[in-house]
């Protein structure tokens, strides 16, 4: 990843998040103290360009941010239904002469979050992290590093996935595939590691032309090569 990405990044906030910690832990010795409104902003200010925020920040004042903190004021019952985090308002608040901020929870449905825990599937979907991940055709420094993430996926979706030589065959599975004639909603993908110019590896795949049943024990009489 070049420089220049890299410190454009923004990260997913979570409660372990330095900066984040003397405003949403209660029990954090030191929190922010300023001596004027505009120092706080900064900070506010600071503070959005290193983490994401929720959209709903344009209907936010100046002297709020609205974040996503991954692992905030959880209770077991939201663990139960998937939740993996909560919204935090962060307000400017003045106590005397001095400037801090103070953490509120908001609560929010589930579907708005951005990141929920996965309900147990037998075959992955494009919105799975790592799928969402070789979509964006990332180039990997080594063979190896991009193999990581094929075997990751072989491991969740073992009744999903085919290892076949170099050559990772794989269902899929989307509702979009459902509105196709004669098609159900897992199709069959071939992924490989390919490598690219400047000693860097990339992940390729595309639909497996063979998509009828594909016993396992059988799996063995096909030629590979004629796959694509």
């Amino acid at each position: 990843m070049k420089i220049e990405e890299k410190k454009n990044r923004k990260f997913v906030a979570n409660v372990g998040s330095y900066e984040l910690v003397p405003i949403i832990d209660p029990n954090s010795e030191f929190k922010y103290r300023y001596p004027s409104k505009s120092m706080a902003l900064k900070k506010l200010e600071d503070i959005s360009l290193k983490y994401i925020v929720s959209k709903d920040n344009d209907e936010e004042s100046e002297e709020n941010l609205l974040l996503w903190i991954k692992g905030y004021q959880i209770t077991e019952e939201e663990i139960s239904r998937g939740y993996l985090g909560n919204y935090c308002l962060i307000n400017i608040r003045k106590s005397g002469k001095i400037y801090t901020f103070i953490g509120e929870k908001i609560l929010k449905p589930l579907k708005h979050h951005p990141q929920r825990k996965r309900k147990p599937a037998p075959h992955p979907d494009w919105g799975h992290p790592i799928m969402r991940y070789i979509k964006k055709q990332p180039l990997f420094d080594s063979e190896i590093e991009a193999k990581i993430q094929l075997i990751k996926l072989q491991e969740q979706f073992p009744k999903a996935a085919i290892p076949g030589g170099k050559r990772l065959y794989l269902q899929v599975f989307s509702n979009q595939y459902k509105s196709e004639p004669n098609s159900k909603p897992v199709k069959k993908f071939i992924f490989e590691v390919i490598p690219k110019e400047n000693d860097k590896y990339a992940i390729d795949y595309w639909e497996n032309p063979v998509q009828g049943k594909l016993e396992r024990y059988k799996f063995h009489e096909y030629n590979f090569s004629t796959f694509r």
